[in-house]
């Protein structure tokens, strides 16, 4: 059976599709009718396995402008550093990024469906900003992020996207707070950053 789709529910946000299944357990959509893929000449299960999830906002966010790096690099190695690696013919049918931006694609309808097109706007020219880098990134902000949006009722997760988003990209004091304490145990420690976690406790039962 091959697995077609992951779609991603965050917060109060679906991913529409019909009769989709409670998010984490599988939903079998039938296939193409046997007659089209006869017709078609290819070989294809009944039925396709679509899988969701729950996640929360900042760490979807983040994943989500954090393959717009993964994005360029790909690009500027299938293009030989071409000077316009988009444009490229190895770029431009590139199956992984197809995947990639399509997942993005999705991520972008939720948030759509969830804030007003001015607070849209500012959520994509923040997410999409020149400057924009998480390389070497202290991804245990994540947690902070994260455990600060569980505290919040329904409605305030909604208006607290477009701030999540910039404390994300800004890396702002608070930011810098917390990758220096992570840096100084990883030092004290003798390990790398990413093995540190920090004092901070997720609820056992979620409201989503």
């Amino acid at each position: 059976m091959r697995f077609f789709l992951i779609a991603v529910i965050a917060g109060q946000s679906p991913i529409n599709l019909t009769n989709f299944a409670k998010a984490g357990f599988p939903c079998f959509l039938t296939n193409t009718t046997e007659c089209s893929r006869r017709w078609l000449g290819i070989v294809a299960p009944d039925k396709n396995v679509y899988v969701s999830t729950n996640v929360l906002w900042p760490e979807l966010l983040f994943y989500t402008m954090v393959l717009n790096g993964f994005v360029k690099l790909r690009a500027k190695k299938l293009s030989k550093s071409h000077y316009a690696p988009f444009t490229h013919k190895n770029v431009a049918w590139d199956s992984a990024l197809a995947q990639v931006r399509l997942f993005q694609a999705e991520v972008y309808k939720c948030i759509e469906q969830a804030v007003s097109p001015t607070v849209l706007g500012r959520i994509t020219n923040m997410m999409f900003g020149y400057y924009v880098s998480f390389e070497h990134y202290t991804t245990q902000y994540l947690d902070v992020l994260n455990t600060r949006f569980l505290d919040l009722d329904k409605e305030k997760r909604v208006k607290n996207i477009s701030i999540m988003v910039k404390r994300l990209v800004e890396k702002g004091d608070e930011y810098q707070e917390y990758r220096e304490v992570v840096n100084e145990a990883a030092q004290a420690h003798n390990c790398s950053p990413s093995f540190v976690e920090l004092d901070i406790d997720y609820p056992e039962e979620i409201d989503w």
